[in-house]
This record gives structure tokens, C-alpha cells and sequence, in this order.
């Protein structure tokens, strides 16, 4: 694998669809409040314009029937701790206290492995340094380690995708576990060919789930 502009290229078409699958939630979390001191027609006016008044937030729905709020907010601008300050009549549900942390760390570790593991098989970066520390004997080997870490990587994206929306819809666990070793077996069947194209593929898969993430938040 000579360093090339072909190379450089796919790198770069890589990076560029995996941005798009991340746009969609970047900086946008959702928290989910439990309202428990409604007690007429009026407060969930008072609660949604309370809550709405709160620097960073973008989008609030309230149910009266289930005393709970969601709130659609800038996570780099909007603290909860500011939100049940803002509705007095509000606290945070248990499940979601972890969760601004806890997406954050997924969509980062995944979006950076699966960069990483992208360069690496993309561009002769992998190889260049295994060389120079005398183990190229290993470079055939490589590609059947990069590949899963790949898949893997973008299965964290798409499920930190689902914690930042809330948990909306069916978990993806069950499907990320299967598409991950359903594409490494693949790609290791078919020697590597299409190795571009299946990952493309499975980027813009991860983009259009967290479209349909973002579309659901929005009916809400």
C-alpha cells in the first residue's frame, strides 16, 4: 500500500461520512424530568415555558398525564442542574442522571476508534510504523483485527446515538452485536475486497439511524 492520493481519498471519504453520522446529536442531549407537582390544566404551560426560558434549550414537550418533561437541549450550554432550578416542580428521572456523561464518552471513543482504525487500513500508516519496529511479519494479519475494531467503533457511535435521543424505539444492541460480526465475516469471506464500500456503507447505515433518532425526538 504505497502512500497515494487514492489512499488519501479514502480516508477522507471515510472521515466525511462518518462526520455525517455524528452531526446529527453533536452537542445535543435529551433529559427526560419528572414533573410530580402538576396538579392543574395550567402547570404544564408554566413548566414548558419555565423550562424553555433555560439557555441551550431547543425543544421541551410536557406530559400532564405522566407528570414528565423532556428536554431537547445544547449539552455544552445547558446544565440539568439549571433546568430543575428553572422548574421547581421538577427532578430528574434516576435513568437518565447518567446518561449527558455516558453518550458523550461512547460517541467520542467510537468516533476516534473508528477513525483510527480507518487510517490505519486506509493509509500505509499501520504498516509504515509495524515495519519499524521490526514486525512486519504481522501486516497480513492486520486487517483481520482492524476490521471488528472498525465495526465495533461505529456500533458505540450508533448506540451512544440512542442514549443522547432518549432510549427511543428499541434497543440496538442485539443488532449492533450481529452486524458486527455478520460484516467482519464478510469481509474476511471475500479477502478484503470491498472493504471501502462496505464501510462506507455501514457509516451512512449509522448516519441514517441517527436521522431517524433525531426524527423521532422531533414528534415527541
Amino acid at each position: 500500500r504505497g502512500i497515494s492520493m487514492k489512499a488519501t481519498l479514502r480516508t477522507v471519504i471515510f472521515a466525511g461520512t462518518l462526520l455525517t453520522a455524528t452531526s446529527a446529536f453533536a452537542g445535543e442531549q435529551t433529559v427526560t424530568l419528572e414533573v410530580s407537582g402538576m396538579t392543574c390544566a395550567s402547570c404544564p404551560y408554566i413548566v414548558k415555558q419555565s423550562l424553555a426560558a433555560v439557555d441551550g434549550v431547543t425543544d421541551v414537550e410536557v406530559s400532564f398525564a405522566e407528570k414528565s418533561a423532556v428536554v431537547t437541549c445544547d449539552d455544552s450550554k445547558t446544565e440539568v442542574a439549571a433546568l430543575t432550578a428553572a422548574s421547581p416542580l421538577s427532578r430528574e428521572l434516576p435513568y437518565s442522571r447518567d446518561q449527558p456523561v455516558n453518550d458523550k464518552k461512547l460517541l467520542r471513543t467510537g468516533s476516534i476508534g473508528a477513525t483510527i482504525a480507518a487510517i490505519c487500513w486506509f493509509t500505509p500508516a499501520l504498516v509504515v510504523l509495524v515495519g519499524f519496529v521490526g514486525l512486519s511479519a504481522i501486516v497480513g494479519w492486520l486487517d483481520y483485527g482492524l476490521f471488528p475494531i472498525l465495526f465495533a467503533s461505529l456500533g458505540l457511535v450508533a448506540y451512544a446515538l440512542y442514549l443522547r435521543a432518549g432510549r427511543q424505539g428499541p434497543s440496538p444492541t442485539p443488532m449492533i452485536v450481529v452486524a458486527v460480526v455478520a460484516l467482519s465475516a464478510l469481509l474476511f469471506w471475500l479477502e478484503f475486497s470491498y472493504a471501502l464500500r462496505i464501510s462506507i456503507a455501514a457509516t451512512l447505515t449509522v448516519a441514517a439511524y441517527a436521522y431517524y433518532l433525531r426524527a423521532c425526538v422531533r414528534r415527541q
